[in-house]
């Protein structure tokens, strides 16, 4: 008997060295597939252990975030889930385990658009961590961070900000201003400050994160990768292209290498690189890197998601610079009907940046000038509206484009 419990012990051990081996490989070291191959190892291990479901779940929760990263988001969400449904028959409802699987299952429904669903697994991962751990927890501070993300994710950068101040504050209080843990905060500090238009606190956020991040994490790491593109997403929104393209390719090398090439964080950087190219007016190059990204974001995310989208309008812009508007237009109207169709989530700038786009293709091509004048409008009106240097820019280009085309304010 003696024998019989030092064995189920032994498994008990292995099981959780499987689960935590997944879990540093995966998440931590960003090597998915080695990460998911682990898991017949740790299932062999559930296994001799007399088929433990606490375990399991477990399993099955850090398989989901391994998932997420890898974007596969639809199987993440279903592993999620079938954890949830496994710690809520063994150790309730309110556990803290419960809570780390809701984060999960939240953090893969955004890429999703399944807003309401992930405000809701993020909400319970929030009560469960200020119930058990209390407000000041660490803990705390991830899931209000990831409701930051969700808020800037569905347009609500004040919202986003405020939670996120919150996490950070919680978070250097405790951990001090150089801990591992507050680059992703610190990162989602810079993209709601970002779309406020400080652009200059953005920028330094996002350094901040970038230097964390690489001092943790090594140069190569799929985070390292993340907050690279944002600098370069700041540089390119001053107008520094040449700068910029550098922290993209890197962003991209490293994604790639990382991640494969068919991830929906390769498709990002991708597009982003591909509007410094165009920018540059090397047109055929940022083409390219936009139909690929086009491709991978329809095969990942779907044909009618946010991505797709604000990609379209690269393309769209990257037709009309060179003179071909017939082509541009179909592509802009794509957008539009995408983000008409979505009730939140659409960045009023990327919205007017679709609108002028194919304002210009419609005046061009001679379809309807009277709505091309409308769309060119609409976006004077919300350039006027936003902050930052980036708007003030297009702002200037819509009242040169409506003052030469009878629409001027």
């Amino acid at each position: 008997a003696a024998r019989a419990a030092a064995r189920a012990r032994d498994d008990a051990l292995a099981t959780e060295a499987w689960i935590q081996l997944i879990h540093v490989v995966g998440n931590l070291e960003g090597r998915h597939a080695d990460a998911l191959a682990l898991r017949l190892g740790a299932e062999g291990s559930i296994e001799r252990s007399g088929g433990d479901p606490i375990a399991n779940a477990r399993l099955l929760g850090t398989l989901a975030g391994v998932l997420n990263e890898q974007g596969k988001y639809g199987e993440a969400v279903q592993y999620a889930e079938r954890a949830l449904e496994g710690f809520q028959k063994t150790v309730g409802p309110s556990h803290i385990e419960v809570a780390a699987t809701w984060s999960r299952l939240g953090s893969a429904l955004i890429p999703l658009e399944r807003f309401d669903d992930a405000e809701k697994a993020y909400a319970r991962t929030l009560a469960i961590r200020e119930e058990i751990l209390g407000p000041e927890h660490p803990a705390v501070a991830l899931a209000l961070n990831n409701l930051g993300r969700l808020r800037f994710t569905q347009g609500r950068y004040r919202e986003s900000l405020s939670y996120v101040e919150r996490a950070l504050a919680i978070q250097e209080k405790a951990l001090g201003p150089d801990h591992p843990f507050l680059a992703a905060s610190v990162n989602n500090l810079g993209n709601a400050l970002l779309m406020l238009g400080e652009t200059e606190r953005a920028r330094q956020a996002h350094e901040r994160a970038l230097a964390i991040r690489e001092k943790a994490l090594g140069p190569d790491h799929p985070d390292v990768a993340g907050s690279l593109n944002n600098v370069g997403a700041i540089l390119e929104m001053q107008q520094k292209l040449a700068e910029a393209a550098p922290y993209y390719e890197r962003a991209l090398a490293i994604r790639e290498k990382a991640l494969g090439p068919d991830h929906a964080s390769v498709a990002s950087t991708l597009t982003n690189l591909g509007s410094v190219l165009i920018t540059q007016k090397k047109y055929a190059d940022g083409l390219s890197r936009l139909e690929r990204a086009l491709t991978i974001q329809e095969k990942i995310v779907g044909p009618d998601s946010h991505a797709v989208a604000s990609t379209l309008t690269g393309m769209a812009a990257a037709h009309n610079e060179m003179g071909q508007p017939e082509k541009a237009l179909p592509l802009a109207e794509r957008a539009l009907a995408i983000y008409a169709a979505k009730s939140e989530g659409v960045s009023p700038l990327e919205l007017a940046d679709t609108r002028f786009h194919a304002a210009r293709a419609l005046w061009a091509s001679a379809r309807s000038r009277k709505r091309a004048t409308e769309l060119g409008t609409l976006a004077h009106t919300t350039y006027a509206a936003e902050k930052g240097e980036y708007a003030a820019r297009m702002l200037t280009a819509t009242q040169a484009w409506l003052s030469a085309h009878g629409g001027a304010r």
